[in-house]
């Protein structure tokens, strides 16, 4: 986990900062347990699919709720072009340790590379790490950042179980774990987690 802890904190305990969901970035992620999959399919249709179930199903996939904001902002442009230019040839592994492959500096540089030209505030993005079928579920970082200075301000790794009928339907619903999980508990544990700096300083 990495955090701008001053920045972080304002925005968990101000429901009416601003926040903007940005999408899933699938730019770094690798494939696993599933070594005959149709990677050219995978980039150019379901990645795409996957970003757009989480938008267009927003009672299901409660970001607000999650974050406890009163409503959110989708933006789903800059992660739509970034992943446009992933490499298929690359996206299935072989190597288990490829789930976990990906470092907080790492995120900051898929980060980095993007422009959010004039967006400003703060920016929600999944930087999807691996896909394992092996065991059933994906991990992610949860990520915001600053979209000014395209600064990672809080990124932490979480899983979510996999599953469903279809290649869509099977890896977007680790993203319906994790944002369950986050409204249950992680929310109110970043919360608990950033009060306890405060009051250390």
């Amino acid at each position: 986990m990495c955090t701008n802890a001053q920045s972080f904190s304002e925005f968990l305990n101000d429901p009416s900062i601003k926040l903007t969901y940005l999408g899933i970035d699938f730019t770094e992620v690798r494939l696993m347990g599933d070594a005959t999959a149709n990677t050219y399919e995978i980039k150019n249709k379901y990645f795409a699919l996957i970003n757009d179930v989480v938008v267009n199903e927003s009672l299901k996939y409660n970001i607000a709720k999650a974050f406890r904001k009163p409503s959110i902002v989708n933006n789903l442009t800059f992660v739509t072009e970034h992943n446009k230019a992933i490499d298929a040839d690359k996206l299935v592994s072989l190597n288990q340790a490829d789930y976990t492959r990906l470092t907080p500096e790492m995120v900051q540089q898929v980060v980095g590379n993007y422009d959010f030209g004039t967006e400003k505030g703060i920016g929600l993005m999944f930087v999807m790490e691996g896909m394992n079928k092996s065991i059933v579920a994906a991990a992610m970082y949860v990520t915001f950042i600053d979209m000014e200075t395209r600064k990672v301000i809080f990124s932490q790794r979480m899983e979510g179980s996999a599953g469903g009928f279809g290649f869509r339907n099977y890896w977007v619903h680790p993203v319906y774990s994790v944002l369950k999980n986050i409204d249950s508990y992680e929310f109110a544990n970043w919360k608990l987690q950033n009060k306890t700096k405060r009051n250390q300083l």
